[in-house]
């Protein structure tokens, strides 16, 4: 197990029944999550963080990503908290640290059929400066790509900016999370589902017209 991202993980939700009970729930389990199966190769971390650089001073020895937990009810409404400053939104995720603290994560949840929605892309506050080196945003859902391949998952799904759950039509974060969530995908590869417009952004394996 990753002692690195047990650590990273949340305090107890009493109302919520605590991280670790819920994850025991649906198809994908806390178990299986902290499985050595399911433990990112540093190998694949660094190839990621290398296509991703900006810089290249920037030192990946540094940087290191890893899977980390909480309960999946959104952190306002559980009024769960993290001493790490990092508040998820579903259950399942990975966080980018620079020297073991973390500075941004990405967070999704697993379905029964093993379709997997990326829900969540935060980057800490206050770590502008270490994640600059970097696409950030691009790279975190490239890295969920690139695990989830490797597992057997049918699909990677991202929601759009709008239907982001700290989006709430505030003006100012109308663009923000549009370049966050929408431009991220399209860029790398994901295909708009539609609907009532756009529902949300697809990444079928073996289905998408390239994957980068």
């Amino acid at each position: 197990m990753d002692n690195t991202a047990v650590e990273a993980g949340f305090s107890e939700d009493k109302e919520n029944k605590g991280g670790k009970e819920i994850l025991k729930e649906g198809p994908f389990k806390f178990d299986d999550w902290f499985s050595e199966v399911y433990e990112p190769s540093r190998e694949m971390t660094e190839n990621v963080l290398m296509k991703y650089r900006r810089l290249a001073v920037v030192d990946l020895t540094e940087y290191s990503i890893v899977r980390i937990y909480s309960s999946g009810v959104p952190a306002e409404k559980s009024k769960m908290y993290t001493l790490s400053g990092i508040y998820p939104d579903a259950k399942f995720g990975f966080v980018l640290q620079k020297n073991g603290a973390p500075i941004a994560s990405i967070w999704f949840d697993v379905l029964e059929n093993r379709v997997l929605v990326i829900k969540q892309i935060q980057g800490k506050r206050g770590c502008r400066e270490a994640l600059a080196g970097f696409r950030w945003e691009r790279m975190l859902v490239r890295f969920v790509v690139e695990w989830t391949g490797l597992h057997n998952f049918k699909e990677v799904r991202v929601i759009r900016g709008e239907h982001q759950e700290w989006h709430r039509n505030i003006p100012e974060r109308k663009k923000k999370f549009y370049l966050i969530y929408d431009v991220s995908a399209k860029r790398e590869g994901f295909k708009p589902v539609l609907g009532k417009g756009i529902e949300y952004y697809s990444f079928i394996f073996g289905g998408n017209e390239k994957r980068k």
